[in-house]
């Protein structure tokens, strides 16, 4: 079991290093250790966090123009930088990601780029891929000779519900999403019936989640079945991905269905339309694509019926603009990479992102409508907030000046996890809290931590530090480190 965690932390101003000793693990007596601190050179760090808001950059040089049957496809030269996750913010490496026509994979810190590459003006998605986890994908601004970022969060399939396909059956999760399949309706690749067991992998998308902004692909635009763009109000989302037992994928028949009752949240329950439009997510059109629609049943539930595995999502089609503005600090310097939250404070619409390298933002709104924004720091702390709109049409709010000028932290976390005999733990991770987040981070080898944390925020925020044995099931005691000259600790 862990009970002596080792580490130092670099920040801008500060070089730390301590080893404490946690008696509630060991039969040892609490030892206290003085901590002090060397001033450093300030460190200059990029940060690599975010989904940046769609550009809506004018007087650009376009590349290339490609000419379908649809609107053309307007494409310039940019440059994407960005990080991949899972939900405990733990890099993805090996992960292929995609922009456009062009792919790279994540390096072992789930870091990618894709220097000068062709991709659509104004609108990127970029998407990720990788085995034991659904789609990922992410809308990302763009425009000529940019630099770009996206951090994009894969969700882990877990374990399968099974059910067998000559049977059919109805499966049902905590959460209460429900997934019904049609006896002898699933295909082979090769389009052979088949009729053994299903693995049926499956996540409900809560549309009242926070988080919701990261995890879905695509962000909220869409189109509808004449191709006209929209921005939808979400009533819910499924991910639903079918397996055979041997790991083949698996597709519905022709004029078949897999029905789905998807959750509606008790607190959207009295606004939820009884009947409701239903969009899939279409990874070559970058787009929800209009499908059908669903009945609203009694049970504070949503009926579908789906045609192929993927993205489904119960909502509402808006009107769109776009919404612009360009933030800076109070020094007068681009307040990058900085959180914007837009909500819709009549329907159940929320867009958010980051703000580019200028501090420039362009996210599709729904017209007509009366406006939140709120901008925050990476640390969870709220540094401008106002209430705008209505816009009939698209709309640049101009340059906003923030109260604030935020910090840059580059923190370099490493040193040692040991058990009670002093042996190196051979399967652990370290957890770092701060307000909004909770950040895991894995041992590099046994026993041994190495990484780094970049914040950018109004202030150094309190870091809740713990240890964790995965082997043994045990942890560390919680420990804190703030942004002081001298911090006195006692385990």
């Amino acid at each position: 079991m862990p009970t002596s965690f080792e580490f130092f932390i670099l920040k801008n101003n500060y070089r730390v290093a301590f080893r404490a000793l946690y008696p509630s693990y060991c039969k040892t007596a609490p030892r206290i250790q003085r901590i002090k601190t060397l001033t450093m050179q300030k460190l200059q760090f990029l940060l690599l966090f975010g989904i940046l808001l769609l550009g809506c950059r004018r007087d650009e040089l376009i590349n290339k123009v490609i000419i379908e049957e649809d609107d053309p496809i307007i494409l310039v030269v940019s440059s994407f930088k960005g990080k991949v996750i899972d939900n405990d913010g733990v890099p993805v490496s090996g992960a292929t990601v995609r922009v456009y026509n062009t792919t790279t994979s994540t390096n072992e810190k789930g870091l990618f780029v894709f220097n000068n590459v062709e991709a659509p003006k104004n609108a990127a998605l970029l998407s990720v891929e990788k085995a034991g986890y659904f789609l990922g994908a992410s809308m990302a601004g763009n425009s000529a000779d940019g630099q770009n970022y996206a951090q994009i969060t894969l969700q882990e399939k877990g374990a399968p519900q099974k059910v067998l396909a000559s049977a059919g059956g109805e499966i049902q999760w905590p959460n209460g999403l429900k997934i019904t399949i049609k006896p002898n309706t699933l295909l082979r690749p090769d389009g052979s019936v088949y009729s053994g067991e299903v693995n049926v992998y499956s996540k409900w998308l809560d549309p009242t989640d926070e988080a919701l902004g990261g995890v879905m692909p695509g962000a909220l635009m869409a189109k509808d079945d004449e191709g006209n763009e929209k921005v939808l109000a979400t009533f819910g989302m499924v991910a639903l991905e079918l397996e055979s037992s041997s790991g083949q994928e698996l597709r519905i028949k022709a004029n078949e269905t897999v029905d789905l009752d998807v959750p509606i949240p008790p607190e959207l329950g009295p606004e939820a339309p009884t009947e409701i439009p239903l969009w899939y997510f279409d990874l070559e059109e970058e787009r929800w694509l209009l499908k059908g629609t669903c009945q609203k049943t009694g049970g504070g539930y949503y009926h579908c019926s789906v045609t192929t595995t993927g993205y489904w999502n119960c909502d509402i089609p808006l009107e769109p603009i776009c919404l612009s503005g360009t933030i800076f600090q109070s020094d007068s310097t681009p307040a990058y990479y900085t959180k914007v939250i837009v909500e819709d404070l009549t329907d159940n619409f929320i867009y958010w992102g980051y703000t580019d390298i200028n501090g420039f933002f362009c996210g599709s709104v729904p017209k007509g409508a009366a406006l939140k924004i709120t901008i925050e720091d990476l640390c969870g702390n709220i540094i401008y907030t106002a209430e705008i709109g209505p816009y009939a049409q698209d709309f640049d709010l101009g340059d906003v000046y923030l109260p604030n000028t935020l910090e840059e932290y580059f923190i370099h976390v490493a040193g040692q996890l040991v058990d009670c005999g002093g042996l190196p733990v051979p399967l652990g991770q370290i957890a770092i809290q701060y307000p909004g987040k909770i950040r895991l981070f894995p041992l590099n080898s046994p026993g041994v931590f190495d990484f780094y944390l970049a914040l950018h925020c109004i202030e150094f925020p309190e870091l809740l530090i713990t240890g964790y044995d995965l082997t043994n099931f045990k942890s560390t005691p919680v420990q804190g480190f703030s942004d002081s000259t001298e911090i006195l600790l006692v385990f």
